[in-house]
């Protein structure tokens, strides 16, 4: 196929490290269908363990990466097993389930300050959660976890740890970092080339600040818009806009128990931090933004109205 430019936005997915036994042992959350994989195998853990065990039993899930990916699933299950209980499967109470959130960092979330964090962090082990900071994993092993000081028995381990571009991008000679990533220039051309755009988790650009871009939706759409602009620049023989990155802040869910996140003010130059429903209002309307780009005004306003109805007639919770 030929081309007069290329723009490479391939994503990303999670980085195993190398470590033994990640993906033999491993659920991941990089595509609709891995999302739906895990789904299954939760609630047949759910069914069976209704079926077999004992009073001191509990289902075990541990999650590595205590990033937005992981929190996020650590307080929905806890909505999980709260819905199932309500639906009146056997033996399933909100104690029944055992979270084990691993991150190999100080503290979970370091894409948000740090009292945001402390905040996630209470939220999460009020509902039952257990969080092991300062952490890495050695090895997995089938319902074990291996790290430097113990062995961690799970029922489920869900893998939401690191980035990598995909692998055979570090095999089209051109220039990629550790992890895959296409090492772009500021105009986001990759670099020894005048016609390959690279943008979003693929590629690799230092800010001024000598910190990369990050590997978030945010980062990915001004990239686009940047890229954009400059293929028409280009084809126009006009100068090139360099890309800047400016960071809006981030917003987290923890399912119907809490929402938090900081909203940075270009304008004004201020950190504004939000939690509650105010929190929740803006996580909901950076989806619906999402929506109108992808689909226009009206599409999303169906997209919208047909939620709405779904909310009201269907179970809280896809029993299949």
């Amino acid at each position: 196929m030929d081309y007069d430019y290329l723009v490479l936005a391939l994503g990303a997915h999670g980085n195993d490290f190398g470590i033994n036994g990640v993906r033999e042992h491993c659920y991941t959350l990089d595509s609709y269908e891995q999302a739906e994989d895990f789904h299954l195998g939760l609630l047949n853990r759910f069914l069976q363990f209704s079926e077999t065990a004992t009073q001191q039993e509990k289902v075990k899930v541990a999650i590595v990466g205590g990033g937005a990916t992981g929190v996020e699933l650590a307080a929905e299950l806890y909505y999980t097993v709260d819905r199932l209980e309500q639906f009146g499967v056997h033996k399933i109470r909100h104690q029944t389930l055992d979270v084990t959130l691993i991150e190999a960092t100080d503290r979970i979330l370091p894409i948000l300050p740090e009292d945001l964090s402390r905040k996630a962090e209470k939220t999460l082990t009020d509902l039952g959660a257990k969080i092991k900071t300062n952490v890495m994993v050695k090895g997995v092993q089938e319902n074990l976890l291996l790290t430097e000081h113990e062995s961690i028995e799970a029922d489920l381990i869900v893998w939401a740890a690191g980035v990598q571009a995909p692998a055979f991008l570090s095999q089209q000679n051109l220039p990629t970092n550790r992890i895959n990533q296409l090492e772009v220039q500021s105009t986001l051309q990759v670099k020894g080339q005048q016609n390959i755009y690279a943008i979003g988790d693929c590629a690799f650009l230092l800010q001024d600040n000598q910190r990369p871009v990050p590997a978030t939706a945010q980062a990915a759409h001004q990239m686009a818009k940047t890229c954009a602009s400059n293929i028409c620049s280009q084809i126009n023989k006009q100068t090139l806009q360099t890309f800047t990155y400016h960071d809006h802040g981030a917003l987290i869910s923890l399912s119907h128990f809490q929402a938090l996140g900081n909203l940075l003010d270009q304008l004004l130059k201020r950190n504004w931090m939000v939690e509650g429903k105010v929190a929740r209002m803006a996580y909901a309307s950076l989806y619906r933004q999402h929506q109108y780009a992808l689909h226009g005004f009206w599409k999303t306003f169906w997209l919208w109205l047909v939620n709405l109805m779904e909310k009201r007639i269907k179970p809280k919770l896809k029993l299949y």
